[in-house]
Formats: structure tokens, C-alpha cells, sequence
């Protein structure tokens, strides 16, 4: 059995922040953005430019309220579990850096100290491809699609698509990645990945 590398989103992977951006987006700004578009680069319900957007949405992920949002208690099992059984396990999330002190504290506080070896944070607008082939990624565990898609394209073999949200079509789902809706199907994926 062979010790991955494994890559794990934060957001909507290890606990859940869609719905509360959404939520906060649309009460403070009067705002209409549904859950199923609120993953769309170009979606217009969000009534504002995406710099501004951007902006907002940095301000919600700042605040006390966010910050202790708590992780899905599976995911928090389900990862010290992977570290027990000594996988190597990176956080790597389209948080933008500015953030890295909320999720520290958010690791610290319910996943300890030396469960990740590193937290990248890679902002809103980029891909993980490129962080997932510098660590060495065997694995990536996302629920946004695109980041999926592009660690295909720099050699990660195990991809699995997290989750069962609005902003998900699973009935389109592409060669080679694996859909997981919840933390006890990933880690029956990984422990096939692990004995491949």
C-alpha cells in the first residue's frame, strides 16, 4: 500500500461556506445569487463587477461569523484518519491568501497541529493544477469541477469530486474522476488509489 500525497480543498470539502457566503452576499448587498450559479466566474447575479465582488466577498470571509463556521464532523474523523495512516496531506484552497490567518486558526482549532504539512491558498480566480504537481499531488479532493479538471492536466491521477450541491452536475461528470458525495465514499476511493 503506497503512501499518497493528497491535496484537500477547504471550502464546501471540509466545511461548509458556500451557502454562508451566499447567504451574507445576499443580505448585506441585496443581492438574488443562487446556490446553483454561485460557482459561475461570469454570473451576474452577484450585481456588482467581479473586482468588487471579490472585495465583498474577502470582507464576509473575514468576519467573526465566518471564521467559526465549523468543519463537517466526517471531514474532521475522516482526515485525521488519513493522517494517522500516514498519508501526506495539503490543504490546498482558491482562498486568497489574505485569509490564511482564519484558516490557520480554523486548522488549529479542529484538525491540530502537523495533520497538514502545508496550506496553500491559491485566490479566487486561480486553478490547482500547478500547486497539486509542485507537491507532488496523487490525489486532489475538490468540489468545484475546474480545479479537477486542471490537476488532470498536470498529472494527478486521483481526482474526486466532493460533494452533493446546487452548483454541481453530476450527470456530466468526466473520464477519470471520481464522484464522491460524501467523506466515507472518498475514503473508499483512496484506499483504492492507495492499493493500485
Amino acid at each position: 500500500m503506497s503512501k499518497l500525497v493528497i491535496a484537500i480543498d477547504c471550502d464546501d470539502v471540509l466545511l461548509p461556506s458556500t451557502y454562508a457566503i451566499v447567504d451574507a452576499y445576499n443580505r448585506q448587498y441585496c443581492a438574488q445569487v443562487s446556490y446553483q450559479r454561485a460557482h459561475e466566474s461570469d454570473n451576474t447575479e452577484w450585481s456588482a463587477p467581479r473586482a468588487v465582488v471579490h472585495s465583498r466577498i474577502y470582507a464576509i470571509q473575514l468576519t467573526k461569523e465566518y471564521a467559526t463556521i465549523q468543519p463537517f464532523s466526517e471531514a474532521v474523523v475522516a482526515v485525521h484518519r488519513l493522517a494517522s495512516a500516514g498519508y501526506e496531506l495539503h490543504m490546498v484552497t482558491a482562498r486568497s491568501g489574505i485569509l490564511l490567518e482564519v484558516t490557520t486558526a480554523m486548522v488549529r482549532n479542529y484538525f491540530g497541529k502537523g495533520v497538514f504539512t502545508t496550506l496553500e491558498h491559491v485566490g479566487l480566480d486561480a486553478t490547482k493544477g500547478d500547486v497539486c504537481k509542485r507537491l507532488g499531488a496523487d490525489v486532489l479532493i475538490d468540489d468545484n469541477l475546474k480545479h479537477l479538471t486542471h490537476a488532470a492536466e498536470h498529472g494527478v491521477g486521483g481526482l474526486i469530486w466532493f460533494g452533493n450541491y446546487p452548483w454541481q452536475d453530476s450527470k456530466t461528470i468526466p473520464a477519470g474522476i471520481k464522484h464522491c458525495a460524501d467523506w466515507t465514499s472518498v475514503m473508499s476511493e483512496i484506499e483504492k488509489h492507495a492499493n493500485a
